[in-house]
């Protein structure tokens, strides 16, 4: 659990979207049957997106995604975080379908185009 919450330690320091918060640079869309939540924030270049399904079940969400290409850099399920095993793609496509484990999150960077 100390890697865990080590890690959300270093990717918030890191990553400007995560260190800069204003409301203006926040978007939400939600799933209320489904009891899951996607926020995208967004300072200057740098962009992150969290899905969160607070569900004690499996949730399927579908979405179009965001513009860029999207890289996994956390799933709070994963096994090094004494979870169920992974189940988010390691990258985002243009329209997703998504089956997240029961209680967990997955955040996602946008890449530097280049």
């Amino acid at each position: 659990m100390l890697k865990f919450y080590k890690r959300l330690i270093e990717i918030r320091k890191k990553i400007p979207a995560h260190y800069h918060l204003r409301k203006e640079n926040i978007e939400v869309r939600e799933w209320k049957e489904k009891m899951v939540l996607l926020i995208r924030k967004w300072h200057e270049k740098s962009q992150v997106v969290i899905i969160l399904n607070f569900n004690q079940n499996e949730a399927r969400i579908r979405f179009r995604s965001f513009p860029g290409r999207w890289q996994k850099i956390l799933e709070s399920s994963h096994q090094e975080y004494m979870g169920p095993g992974q189940s988010m793609p390691t990258k985002l496509e243009d329209y997703c379908e998504l089956a997240m484990n029961p209680l967990s999150f997955a955040l996602y960077e946008r890449e530097e185009a280049g």
